[in-house]
């Protein structure tokens, strides 16, 4: 072999490797462009789904409270009904809570 095949051969070995670099460089890229959509999302899930128990504590105590101004002039029937609104509510929270 003469020193231009060598030069030649050379060369072409390094193209390979830079085109093997860009390729590999690219494919890292892409995978932590693809993580990061994918943590993005499950933040996004995360996030709504707080949103969703905290709608549903905050609904569920409004509609105990009017249960309980509903039945607020039968006079001894507002204790118990403000207790049961409270053991309905702890049980619901406990039930979203192992959703």
């Amino acid at each position: 072999m003469n020193d231009d095949q060598l030069k030649a051969a050379f060369t072409a070995e390094l193209q390979r490797d830079v085109q093997l670099t860009r390729a590999s460089a690219a494919d890292l890229w892409n995978r932590a462009r693809r993580d990061e959509i994918v943590e993005q999302y499950a933040r996004d899930a995360r996030s709504r789904r707080i949103a969703d128990r905290v709608f549903g504590v905050v609904e569920l105590f409004a509609a105990d409270v009017a249960a309980a101004a509903l039945i607020l002039p039968a006079g001894g029937l507002v204790i118990a009904v403000i207790g049961a609104a409270i053991i309905h509510m702890a049980g619901t929270l406990a039930l979203m809570v192992r959703a």
